[in-house]
């Protein structure tokens, strides 16, 4: 199994977000019932609104937005990473056993990586599909399960025929740690990696605009060329 090095892996948009966001890794934050102002940093909008997101657990976010700073999703106010989730899991987000924990961000990391990558991976699995197969493309993050029996998201790529699907590639965050972003061939684990945007937050690391770019550039062009290597032996 090939290891994604931070070096290796891109900033997409969730960078920003990871960010601005507070931390959500307690379900409670601290104050947060006592909130005055919107939770964005050097904000003092009013009024504010709490992030309605209750997980599977039914711990609530709890952290507060203004109209400007906290998304709405279908008529409901959420703080950016929890619009995030939502959004990901369109119809599957009325199922409360598939929304993440609180402070787990796995479906919308998921849906971030499927949405950049997806341009690359449909020229390359349009050029390898046969004459009878067509591609088949997930527009929602997928709630499955891991080795262990925990829950992951996932998203996929098919090529498949009247007879079934000939090739799966799956992009999967498990439940266990939402760091680790998972490139599955079949059920064959490719690769796996931290992006550098969540590295980076934990080591309190800031880069560049020009860093951004240059990671992007040489995760896609890294993964792009794995996979293709792969797809052509499968």
């Amino acid at each position: 199994m090939k290891n994604i090095t931070a070096q290796e892996h891109t900033t997409v948009d969730q960078a920003g977000l990871e960010r601005e966001v507070p931390s959500l890794d307690s379900p409670h934050p601290a104050a947060a019932s006592l909130a005055v102002h919107c939770d964005e940093p050097g904000c003092e909008a009013e009024p504010v609104e709490a992030c309605e997101y209750v997980d599977s657990r039914g711990n609530a976010c709890r952290t507060h937005w203004c109209a400007t700073h906290g998304p709405e999703v279908a008529g409901h106010r959420y703080c950016r990473r929890h619009a995030g989730t939502m959004v990901a899991l369109g119809s599957k987000a009325n199922n409360p056993r598939a929304l993440p924990d609180v402070g787990h961000r796995g479906a919308s990391l998921v849906r971030w990586v499927y949405r950049d990558l997806d341009p690359a991976m449909t020229t390359l699995l349009d050029a390898e599909s046969r004459s009878n197969e067509h591609l088949l493309r997930d527009t929602e993050v997928a709630v499955g399960r891991a080795e262990d029996g925990s829950r992951c998201w996932e998203m996929s790529w098919k090529l498949a025929s009247p007879s079934g699907i000939r090739l799966r590639i799956t992009l999967m965050v498990e439940e266990q740690d939402d760091s680790v972003v998972l490139v599955r061939l079949g059920d064959e684990v490719l690769a796996s990696g931290v992006p550098p945007w969540i590295e980076a937050r934990r080591l309190g690391k800031q880069v560049t605009e020009e860093e951004d770019r240059e990671q992007r550039r040489s995760f896609y062009a890294f993964l792009e060329e794995y996979l293709t290597e792969a797809i052509r032996q499968a």
